[in-house]
């Protein structure tokens, strides 16, 4: 039985910009960056040279994101801003440590916690010319979109559910708050593309457009009354 007591959990908000290394590449990034900090990590089930790590909701496929999240676990205690420091030390150009708390080891997983995701998404959106603001758009009670799967079998998916609330951020920005339902999540291009008209070819979760650039704001945790906060 593992002594929990003699775990330290440290929640890990990082950034990776868009010239650092390839979204393929994050986790095992991270990785290393754990390895050559110096920090005194607890080590991996199924290889006691990695660090035990437990990595939040991932980024989509040409994605990008502010804040990217993750739980490493350390065998002695540490405070916050030196496990902050000594990681930022460790990494590449183009990584960035932003925030480092202890969390309670009990804590939910952050696949668990997250309850919502704020995204951005830039685009000309005009040059589609919208039937409707993207703010009346999710009014619906319904919002059913078909994907042509790779045999041939069309498959229909209402996204209504998934979607908390949209605006306007000017002609070419909007911003998307998304929810997973049952543990699945949307692809917020699903949203877009729906908005505009656009057909969908292939899977919803693979779906990726160099016109729309996608920006995961960050992820947030809901309290008992509804209210969202910023993880």
């Amino acid at each position: 039985m593992i002594n929990t007591s003699k775990i330290y959990k440290m929640r890990v908000v990082f950034c990776v910009s868009e010239n650092g290394p390839k979204r393929q590449d994050t986790l095992d990034t991270m990785r290393n960056i754990i390895v050559h900090s110096g920090l005194d990590y607890t080590p991996a089930k199924i290889n006691k040279r990695w660090p035990r790590l437990s990595y939040g909701p991932l980024v989509g496929r040409g994605q990008i994101a502010r804040r990217e999240y993750i739980d490493i676990y350390l065998k002695t205690s540490v405070l916050p801003q030196q496990v902050c420091k000594q990681l930022n030390d460790a990494s590449p150009q183009g990584v960035s440590v932003l925030e480092v708390q202890r969390v309670p080891y009990a804590l939910a997983s952050l696949q668990q916690l997250a309850t919502a995701a704020v995204y951005t998404i830039e685009g000309d959106f005009v040059n589609y010319t919208p039937q409707q603001t993207i703010e009346d758009w999710i009014t619906a009670d319904s919002i059913e979109v078909v994907e042509q799967a790779s045999n041939g079998i069309r498959l229909t998916t209402n996204i209504r559910p998934f979607i908390r609330s949209a605006r306007s951020l000017g002609e070419y920005k909007i911003e998307l708050t998304l929810s997973p339902v049952a543990e699945k999540w949307i692809n917020p291009l699903v949203y877009v593309y729906a908005w505009l008209g656009i057909n969908i070819i292939g899977p919803l979760a693979e779906l990726t457009d160099e016109r729309f650039k996608v920006i995961r704001e960050g992820l947030y945790w809901q309290d008992s009354l509804g209210n969202l906060y910023l993880i």
